[in-house]
């Protein structure tokens, strides 16, 4: 089953969402506490030995804290949190076998325009385009680039975030237009407590 897109739900959620990485942020609560207002979390931790505690614990806070909570990749997880649910590239083809009805808000991450369109068919809240700049996550890689990233933001009715290698340094530059609700990032987020 598909999720129907609705504008009117689309506009209370956040322009900017942090992505959790395990790697890089050991103490995840201590940076979701210190967040600026109006920051979503995505929740990945994939491989965490205590990932559903842990996730309920983040879902507590960001209830409490009137934040939009999307786990990654577990839609059973995101059902019983009553969450939403973040969905990797790699899983987009095979999501059209699940329900995914009755999810507030359904994201994917898209590295290039047949994701986008797979996306956009199964009428997702929204993607997240990516990498728009070098980024740790995907090293090795260039990034898209301010161009290649609106011509491919462009292909598509759906509403996409900018991601990757996002920081306060360049993150002015990310253009607004009428289908980029806003970024989501690691690094722009780390820094927040120093």
């Amino acid at each position: 089953m598909r999720v129907i897109l609705n504008m009117r739900k689309m506009k209370k959620h956040p322009k900017e969402f942090f992505f959790t990485d395990a790697q890089r942020m050991p103490n995840i609560l201590d940076v979701i506490k210190f967040l600026p207002e109006n920051v979503g979390i995505v929740f990945r931790h994939y491989n965490h030995p205590e990932r559903t505690a842990l996730a309920k614990t983040i879902s507590k806070l960001c209830n409490d804290q009137n934040r939009t909570l999307l786990i990654g990749k577990d839609i059973n997880l995101a059902k019983r949190l009553n969450s939403g649910l973040h969905i990797p590239e790699y899983l987009l083809n095979s999501i059209s076998n699940i329900d995914i009805s009755g999810l507030p808000f359904v994201t994917c991450s898209a590295h290039n325009l047949s994701a986008l369109k797979k996306a956009q068919s199964l009428n997702l809240s929204a993607a997240f385009l990516s990498p728009l700049f070098k980024t740790k996550t995907h090293e090795g890689e260039k990034g898209l680039g301010l161009i290649n990233f609106l011509v491919k933001a462009g292909f598509t009715k759906m509403p996409i975030y900018a991601l990757g290698g996002i920081s306060y340094f360049n993150k002015p530059s990310i253009p607004k237009n009428k289908n980029i609700l806003g970024i989501g990032g690691i690094r722009l987020f780390l820094k927040i407590r120093s």
